[in-house]
């Protein structure tokens, strides 16, 4: 199932609320998180496969603390997402 999760982009939600988090404004943080998605394509990678790197690269705002919001374990014990462990 986790292999399934990574390949679907399910995190990039949570990088847009990361980012607005950080006070990008919610349409700057679509159009980061849509680059987010080319660039692992085009580079066939997951989200939280990226370095910190390539992460600034793509965004400034963008600081080490990226990695808990993204990680699927913290993603999935996160609020209305609790269900879906059971």
């Amino acid at each position: 199932m986790k292999k399934a999760v990574k390949g679907g982009f399910l995190n990039a939600t949570e990088v847009a609320d990361y980012l607005v988090s950080k006070g990008v404004a919610f349409r700057d943080a679509h159009s980061i998180v849509g680059s987010i998605v080319i660039y692992c394509e085009d580079h066939d990678k997951a989200i939280e496969d990226l370095t910190m790197d390539e992460l600034k690269e793509l965004s400034s705002f963008i600081d080490d603390d990226i990695y808990d919001y993204i990680d699927y374990q913290n993603i999935l014990n996160k609020g209305i997402k609790v269900g879906l462990l059971l």
